[in-house]
C-alpha cells in the first residue's frame, strides 16, 4: 500500500464538512460558542492610530461632537481641555467599560471638594509634622481661601503629630 491511498479524504456534505468522524474540522471548538463582546482584535487601535486622510483641527472635532449629538457638558468639557485630549480621554474610558450595554458606560467622579479636602489636610500634615503651631496654619488656609475652625486644625494637627510619633 503506498502513501497515496492510506491518505483519508474529506469531503463537503450539504451539513458542512465530513471528514468521516465524529469529530470533523473544528471539533474542539464545539460548544464554545461565540463571544458575546466580539473577538476584540480592534482593542488595540487608539485614536491617534486611526488613519484619516488628514489632522483634523479642533474645531472640526468639536463640531463632528456636536453633530453627533454630544450632550453639552461633554461639549464643554472638550473645549475646556481640547478636543482631541478629550477623544482620547473618551476613548480611555471606552475601552476601560468594554462590555457595557447599549452602547453606554456611566463614570462617576467624587466631588471636586473632595479633592481640595484632601489638599487641605495634606497641607495641614506637612506643617504640622514641621512643628508649626495649629493657629499659624489655621492663618495660613484662610489666606490660601480655606475657612477652617481653630479645632478642627488642631485635631488634624494632633492626629499627624501621633501618627509621625509613632
Amino acid at each position: 500500500m503506498n502513501a497515496r491511498t492510506s491518505v483519508k479524504r474529506h469531503s463537503i456534505s450539504n451539513s458542512g464538512c465530513d471528514s468521516g468522524s465524529s469529530s470533523g474540522v473544528g471539533a474542539r471548538h464545539k460548544g464554545s460558542g461565540l463571544s458575546q463582546q466580539g473577538g476584540g482584535y480592534l482593542d488595540n487601535c487608539i485614536y491617534s492610530e486611526i488613519s484619516l486622510s488628514e489632522k483634523k483641527t479642533a474645531n472640526t472635532i468639536l463640531s463632528e461632537l456636536k453633530e453627533m449629538g454630544l450632550r453639552d457638558d461633554l461639549l464643554m468639557m472638550a473645549e475646556k481641555v481640547g478636543a482631541d485630549k478629550f477623544v482620547q480621554i473618551w476613548q480611555a474610558f471606552d475601552y476601560m467599560y468594554a462590555g457595557e450595554i447599549e452602547g453606554r458606560f456611566r463614570v462617576s467622579f467624587p466631588s471636586f471638594n473632595k479633592y481640595l479636602k484632601f489638599q487641605r489636610n495634606e497641607y495641614i500634615r506637612e506643617k504640622s509634622i514641621q512643628g508649626v503651631q495649629a493657629s499659624t496654619i489655621q492663618r495660613e488656609l484662610k489666606t490660601l481661601g480655606y475657612n477652617v475652625s481653630p479645632p478642627t486644625v488642631r485635631r488634624w494637627c494632633n492626629k499627624y503629630r501621633q501618627v509621625n510619633s509613632a
